[in-house]
Protein backbone atom coordinates (compact mmCIF):
# COMPACT_ATOMS: atom_id res chain seq x y z
CA UNK A 1 0.00 0.00 0.00
CA UNK A 2 1.20 3.45 -0.94
CA UNK A 3 1.23 6.19 1.94
CA UNK A 4 0.92 9.44 1.14
CA UNK A 5 2.20 10.63 4.47
CA UNK A 6 3.33 14.80 3.93
CA UNK A 7 4.32 14.63 0.50
CA UNK A 8 0.59 15.83 -0.94
CA UNK A 9 1.50 18.94 0.49
CA UNK A 10 4.14 19.95 -2.22
CA UNK A 11 1.69 19.01 -4.98
CA UNK A 12 0.62 20.98 -7.67
CA UNK A 13 -2.81 19.63 -6.91
CA UNK A 14 -2.81 20.54 -2.94
CA UNK A 15 -1.68 23.93 -3.80
CA UNK A 16 -4.67 24.57 -6.30
CA UNK A 17 -7.53 22.85 -3.89
CA UNK A 18 -6.08 24.87 -1.16
CA UNK A 19 -5.77 28.45 -3.46
CA UNK A 20 -9.77 28.42 -4.28
CA UNK A 21 -10.44 27.26 -0.40
CA UNK A 22 -8.71 30.48 0.63
CA UNK A 23 -10.52 32.26 -2.31
CA UNK A 24 -13.87 30.97 -1.54
CA UNK A 25 -13.21 32.01 2.38
CA UNK A 26 -12.35 35.50 1.24
CA UNK A 27 -14.93 35.63 -1.73
CA UNK A 28 -17.66 34.81 0.98
CA UNK A 29 -16.30 36.48 3.74
CA UNK A 30 -15.71 33.27 5.74
CA UNK A 31 -13.04 34.13 8.64
CA UNK A 32 -14.54 31.37 11.33
CA UNK A 33 -13.49 28.59 10.70
CA UNK A 34 -14.08 25.17 12.89
CA UNK A 35 -12.07 21.79 13.51
CA UNK A 36 -14.94 19.64 12.29
CA UNK A 37 -16.68 19.71 9.10
CA UNK A 38 -19.84 20.57 8.59
CA UNK A 39 -23.31 18.25 7.68
CA UNK A 40 -22.52 17.28 3.99
CA UNK A 41 -26.05 17.01 1.56
CA UNK A 42 -26.11 13.53 -0.12
CA UNK A 43 -23.02 12.80 -2.69
CA UNK A 44 -25.67 10.96 -4.51
CA UNK A 45 -27.56 14.56 -5.60
CA UNK A 46 -24.07 16.47 -5.26
CA UNK A 47 -21.05 14.89 -6.05
CA UNK A 48 -18.80 13.24 -3.66
CA UNK A 49 -15.96 15.81 -4.34
CA UNK A 50 -17.89 18.90 -4.28
CA UNK A 51 -19.11 18.04 -0.74
CA UNK A 52 -15.23 17.55 0.26
CA UNK A 53 -14.64 21.38 -0.91
CA UNK A 54 -17.18 22.83 -0.14
CA UNK A 55 -18.60 21.12 3.13
CA UNK A 56 -15.60 20.14 4.73
CA UNK A 57 -12.62 21.94 3.68
CA UNK A 58 -13.24 25.60 3.54
CA UNK A 59 -14.92 25.54 6.80
CA UNK A 60 -12.27 23.65 8.21
CA UNK A 61 -8.85 24.41 9.56
CA UNK A 62 -5.92 22.98 7.59
CA UNK A 63 -4.82 19.93 9.29
CA UNK A 64 -8.62 18.97 10.51
CA UNK A 65 -11.77 17.52 9.23
CA UNK A 66 -11.30 16.50 5.40
CA UNK A 67 -8.27 18.25 5.01
CA UNK A 68 -7.03 14.38 6.77
CA UNK A 69 -8.11 12.71 3.93
CA UNK A 70 -5.44 13.82 2.13
CA UNK A 71 -3.21 11.34 4.48
CA UNK A 72 -3.11 7.60 4.13
CA UNK A 73 -3.89 4.50 1.76
CA UNK A 74 -6.62 6.56 -0.70
CA UNK A 75 -5.18 10.14 -0.12
CA UNK A 76 -3.90 10.54 -3.36
CA UNK A 77 -6.68 9.40 -5.55
CA UNK A 78 -8.94 11.95 -3.10
CA UNK A 79 -6.21 15.03 -3.79
CA UNK A 80 -6.93 14.41 -7.34
CA UNK A 81 -10.39 14.07 -7.48
CA UNK A 82 -10.65 17.45 -5.38
CA UNK A 83 -8.22 18.99 -7.61
CA UNK A 84 -10.41 17.97 -10.45
CA UNK A 85 -13.74 19.25 -9.16
CA UNK A 86 -11.50 22.54 -8.44
CA UNK A 87 -10.52 23.20 -12.15
CA UNK A 88 -13.88 22.79 -13.08
CA UNK A 89 -15.01 25.21 -10.48
CA UNK A 90 -12.64 27.88 -11.54
CA UNK A 91 -13.49 27.28 -15.00
CA UNK A 92 -17.14 28.37 -14.04
CA UNK A 93 -16.16 30.94 -12.28
CA UNK A 94 -14.36 32.44 -14.92
CA UNK A 95 -17.79 32.72 -16.62
CA UNK A 96 -20.20 33.29 -13.50
CA UNK A 97 -17.92 34.79 -10.95
CA UNK A 98 -14.97 36.72 -12.22
CA UNK A 99 -13.88 38.22 -8.33
CA UNK A 100 -13.92 34.46 -7.19
CA UNK A 101 -11.39 33.44 -10.38
CA UNK A 102 -9.40 36.43 -10.09
CA UNK A 103 -8.80 35.66 -6.12
CA UNK A 104 -7.95 32.14 -6.67
CA UNK A 105 -5.34 33.40 -9.33
CA UNK A 106 -4.05 35.45 -6.40
CA UNK A 107 -3.82 32.61 -3.91
CA UNK A 108 -2.39 30.49 -6.07
CA UNK A 109 0.35 32.82 -6.87
CA UNK A 110 1.05 33.86 -2.96
CA UNK A 111 1.11 30.09 -2.61
CA UNK A 112 3.37 29.66 -5.44
CA UNK A 113 5.74 31.91 -4.23
CA UNK A 114 5.47 30.97 -0.57
CA UNK A 115 6.56 27.18 -1.36
CA UNK A 116 9.36 28.25 -3.37
CA UNK A 117 10.40 30.74 -1.09
CA UNK A 118 10.20 27.47 1.82
CA UNK A 119 12.36 25.24 -0.56
CA UNK A 120 14.75 27.89 -1.15
CA UNK A 121 15.49 28.45 2.43
CA UNK A 122 15.85 24.82 3.23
Amino acid sequence: MQQVGEGYKNTAEYTLVKAYVLAYREFRNISHLSQRSLQEPSAEAFGEFRNLVLCQLIPTEEGYGGWRSFEGYKGLDILMGAAAFVERAIERAKKEQPELAELVEKHLQELKAKGTQTKTNQ
